[in-house]
């Protein structure tokens, strides 16, 4: 089948949803484009078999595979040009591409989209657009107050008004959009930006309502936290975005404070499907705060630090197999680049320094917290434990050790209870610093 040239098209290969849509959303906005996404490289190869779009954006590694390499290797035997931009470090050879490092600057991504394809704000203003915008049902969060109307389409193409402006989404409007196999709703094609723009502050206002279920609060910390970090990830900490974060982690201090049991948290956590980074923020959060708890010394602002450092402490990897590597050893084994590698040993001293820097309020001694939390007092390599750490810190290290043994135990489908648990945590953390912490962990009621 011949190649189909398409213009004003954009792949876009991300497995990383909640970037990948945030990517899209604007380049839609902002350039008129369609934009075709994929989150696996199979599927997009299959796509590339029989069209070809103008632009190619290309997350450098996706599902540990080197996608960049992947793509280039097919536009080399084309004739016609196509703009590849490779998002993450990247070393392809023999195609012309243009690298975004990350955290990847949007607003530029978008400007050489448009320059590619030729569009100006002139002529975005003069094009002849419907007069209805597509919202994909998945950005309307439940109870987000509306800033102007949502229409649905009918059957004869003509758009009906679902909800009026400063109406709220209610789940069930969602689950019978849902029923009627609705995935797109619309606004006016002037109010698509607004539309757009008002997401984060809504999403603010939602996690700090106490009346919704835990279930409800746990999803809507979990969106929170992916967008926190998708704005980390392009130095976009603005005051919209230290009041999400603050409103998530009081949300998660919620959560600890009425989920009964670690079993009936990692329940939960199971049932709503959630990424492992979040189950892994939230469970040490969980047990962090169990054990600040049952500390002589321990008060419910400490808790409230605990938290915050659950939700920054690995800020400065975005990549989650990055993430699970938790040791010097499991790194010197996980044949990762030069650059990954560096990475992951000095993540630690590197989210201290980006919270320091683009973070206006941190509680006293979190950011040490952070730079402490693999153990050494530099921040740098994951197990060079230091005796002269913070009590906070060392809270936070059991917690997470805890933490992580409960999820490799699920991912294994293993059922180790709480003695090994406890034997391997005492064993790995015998020194006379952690005595003190270590002596309450059976005083655990979870």
């Amino acid at each position: 089948m011949p190649l189909l040239y398409f213009m004003n098209n954009i792949l876009l290969l991300d497995d990383h949803e909640k970037t990948r849509r945030l990517y899209s959303a604007n380049l839609e906005v902002y350039t008129g484009a369609n934009v075709i996404e994929f989150g696996e490289i199979d599927q997009a190869i299959e796509y590339l078999d029989d069209e070809i779009p103008q632009i190619i954006i290309v997350r450098s590694k996706v599902q540990q595979r080197n996608a960049a390499e992947k793509i280039s290797q097919i536009l080399k035997d084309h004739s016609e040009k196509v703009l590849l931009i490779i998002i993450g470090e990247s070393s392809i050879s023999g195609y012309d591409a243009k690298i975004f490092q990350t955290p990847v600057d949007i607003k530029a991504l978008v400007q050489v989209c448009a320059v590619e394809l030729k569009v100006t704000a002139n002529l975005m203003f003069s094009t002849d657009v419907s007069a209805f915008y597509p919202i994909p049902i998945y950005l309307l969060l439940p109870g987000l107050q509306l800033v102007c109307p949502i229409f649905k389409r009918a059957p004869d193409g003509s758009h009906k008004e679902l909800l009026t402006k400063n109406h709220r989404v209610h789940q069930e409007v969602l689950v019978m959009l849902k029923d009627d196999n609705i995935d797109t709703v619309y606004v006016n094609s002037k109010d698509r930006l607004k539309f757009v723009s008002s997401l984060t502050v809504q999403t603010t206002e939602f996690l700090r309502n106490d009346r919704i279920s835990i279930k409800d609060k746990m999803t809507s910390v979990e969106q929170g936290h992916k967008m926190v970090r998708e704005m980390a990830k392009k130095m976009m900490i603005d005051t919209e975005t230290v009041q999400l974060a603050e409103a998530s982690i009081d949300t998660m201090v919620s959560i600890v404070d009425h989920v009964k049991t670690l079993k009936s948290m990692l329940a939960l956590t199971l049932s709503n499907d959630m990424g492992f980074m979040y189950r892994h923020c939230l469970l040490t959060s969980y047990i962090g705060c169990h054990i600040i708890n049952n500390m002589e010394w321990g008060t419910q602002d400490q808790q409230t630090k605990i938290c915050f450092v659950s939700f920054f402490h690995d800020i400065s990897l975005q990549d989650e197999e990055l993430l699970k590597i938790h040791t010097d050893e499991e790194l010197m084994h996980a044949n990762l680049s030069e650059s990954d590698h560096k990475k992951v040993d000095q993540h630690a001293i590197r989210s201290a320094t980006f919270l320091s820097k683009y973070y206006s309020s941190i509680p006293l001694g979190a950011d040490v917290i952070v730079k402490q939390h693999h153990g050494s007092r530099n921040g740098i390599g994951l197990s060079n434990l230091s005796q002269n750490i913070s009590p906070l810190s060392i809270v936070f290290i059991v917690a997470e050790e805890w933490a992580l043994f409960a999820l490799r135990n699920e991912e294994k489908k293993e059922n180790q209870g709480r003695k090994k648990v406890l034997a391997y945590i005492y064993r790995k953390y015998n020194l006379p610093a952690f005595k003190k912490v270590l002596s309450v962990l059976d005083k655990l009621s979870f």
